[in-house]
């Protein structure tokens, strides 16, 4: 089951730039952080699911073809979008590199306000005890 609203007006306006200018970072945001010990890929999951029903945000996708007025759609469940890669065993410079590829292909991909997940994670183990989260 689903439920369906119309949008605000500021996510009215978010969509009409985004629509517009589909290749704009106007309204995305990417953060990184450094974790030093030990993670827990399971437990990571396993707290983004539990955010994600939580708050319809994270479940929600915007609808506009063939309508007269953009709706969202708020799905019952969603999948979250967790990435992990391991970057053991790279030298500091091909670990700094990699991590330099992956923010920037990430940024690139960019959002398809009508199919993906609004909130993506990506792991990046550079260590046996550290992780960048991006």
């Amino acid at each position: 089951m689903v439920s369906i609203y119309p949008l605000s007006p500021m996510q009215a306006g978010m969509l009409f730039q985004a629509l517009r200018e589909p290749q704009s970072s106007a309204y995305f945001e990417q953060m990184s952080f450094t974790i030093q010990g030990s993670l827990h890929e399971a437990h990571l999951e396993k707290s983004l699911s539990l955010l994600m029903e939580r708050y319809d945000i994270f479940r929600t996708v915007f609808m506009c073809e063939g309508l007269e007025r953009p709706l969202q759609i708020v799905l019952k469940k969603r999948k979250p979008s967790i990435i992990f890669e391991d970057y053991i065993g790279l030298t500091k410079d091909e670990i700094k590199i990699s991590m330099e590829r992956f923010k920037r292909a990430d940024r690139e991909q960019g959002f398809d306000l009508t199919n993906d997940v609004l909130l993506r994670i990506a792991v990046l183990r550079t260590d046996e005890s550290r992780y960048e989260m991006v």
